[in-house]
């Protein structure tokens, strides 16, 4: 099935106001899940917004966009996935003792019309977002350059504020790459 991801630092008051700008944009319908304690999911159309929902959950890990209202009757993340397969997820990270590991933005779509949509979407977070980091194994003593890491404003911010920026799974640690400070 084809398929979009876009892996990304930001804040994640930034992902959720992108999420809300998507669904205004697109007249798209979203569900916003909590995933611990317990698995919580709410939905809505544009008749909601994010914050609203957010707000009610106290804690938002991902964010569903669809064309049409999703099927809400899910026990798991997983079973939404199953019963919504042309939904894009947007998952967000939060700062941590650790740091900040990397948000994603995915989709798999069989349906033409539907992966365009979600194409478009991913051309508006790459244009809020600067590309390229330096990935860094602390362990090992490696660094190498990742054109395809992305970051926010917010994300930048954060990490000059001492958030250490993580890559989305594992122990290697992200620096933005900055054009006018490099080596």
């Amino acid at each position: 099935m084809p398929s979009v991801l876009t892996q990304f630092h930001a804040d994640p008051a930034e992902s959720m106001a992108f999420a809300q700008e998507m669904v205004g944009e697109f007249n798209l319908f979203f569900a916003v899940m909590r995933f611990f304690p317990r698995f919580r999911i709410l939905g809505a159309g544009t008749e909601k917004t994010v914050a609203e929902l957010a707000r009610r959950l106290g804690r938002v890990d991902r964010i569903c966009l669809t064309r049409s209202r999703p099927n809400m009757s899910c026990r798991s993340p997983y079973e939404f996935a199953q019963e919504n397969e042309e939904a894009m997820a947007l998952g967000i990270a939060y700062p941590a003792e650790d740091g900040l590991r990397q948000s994603a933005l995915s989709a798999y779509a069989e349906d033409r019309v539907t992966l365009r949509l979600w194409r478009r979407i991913t051309r508006h977070l790459r244009a809020r977002t600067v590309a390229g980091a330096w990935v860094i194994n602390d362990g090992m003593g490696t660094r190498a350059f990742e054109r395809t890491f992305r970051h926010t404003l917010g994300a930048r911010q954060l990490a000059s504020n001492g958030v250490k920026m993580l890559a989305i799974a594992g122990g290697n640690r992200v620096e933005f790459w900055d054009r006018e400070h490099e080596e």
